[in-house]
């Protein structure tokens, strides 16, 4: 992606002034009590030109990965344009195998897609500046979810701690049960999964071990448990960390 054209230029002008530390096409921002924002520009010109901003939204909380905090690594997972409308209203039908030019349609309007920057900058960016704290992460992200596929997805590792960190441990738990239930593990009490641990896969094993964590309600350990995937994930994102 050539980074002349106009519009990025104009899009980190308005990302830097907002706080934004960019890395090539993506930008970053710790915001809040650990919530950390990401942006990331894509242009493609083929088949067709399209324009998108994706954004994405995590927990400082969580356990997250160094590529993460990388322009090639960042994993943004929700489209711009659907914060202010959602994709069942933006994209009603599909794109038609013939164009209607007596009604006025274009081929411009089915395929390419423009970044509209003052859309961003005076209802998006506001929106996604606002979230603050864990339970507005958590939140945020359900309403995502709901935007994008028409419901909250429960089977979402990312959305586990920010609930934790927010004090609702029975949603963390409830999101850590829906992924091991997407594994096909089957279970008729959180007891009885947590006693055959050492039968499942390693992946399933870490996965339980953290509903393990979150049905003790062991404030304590829940804290420490937090606390330490905070201080690593600092070390990650120093470099967009608010300057005190």
């Amino acid at each position: 992606m050539a980074t002349s054209n106009i519009i990025f230029q104009e899009l980190c002008e308005i990302c830097k002034q907002s706080g934004f530390h960019r890395r090539g096409h993506t930008f970053f921002r710790v915001q809040g009590d650990g919530v950390l924002l990401v942006l990331q520009y894509e242009r493609k010109l083929c088949p067709f030109y399209s324009e998108r901003l994706w954004f994405g939204f995590f927990s400082m909380y969580d356990e997250l990965l160094p590529q993460w905090f990388t322009s090639q690594g960042a994993i943004p997972r929700y489209d711009t344009r659907y914060l202010t409308k959602s994709r069942a209203e933006r994209e009603p039908s599909p794109i038609p195998t013939v164009i209607d030019m007596t009604v006025g349609d274009s081929l411009e309007d089915w395929i390419e897609f423009h970044l509209n920057l003052s859309e961003f900058r005076d209802m998006i960016l506001p929106y996604l500046s606002s979230i603050q704290t864990q339970l507005q992460l958590c939140e945020a992200i359900c309403f995502a979810d709901i935007q994008e596929s028409g419901s909250t997805r429960w089977n979402d590792s990312l959305k586990a701690a920010p609930y934790a960190a927010a004090g609702d441990w029975d949603s963390a738990a409830k999101v850590i049960r829906a992924i091991l239930r997407q594994h096909d593990v089957i279970w008729d009490s959180d007891e009885d999964l947590i006693a055959r641990r050492d039968q499942l896969r390693d992946e399933d094993q870490k996965l339980v071990d953290r509903l393990a964590l979150f049905v003790s309600r062991d404030a304590d350990r829940i804290h420490a448990y937090l606390q330490n995937n905070y201080e690593t994930n600092r070390k990650y994102a120093k470099f967009c960390m608010p300057k005190k």
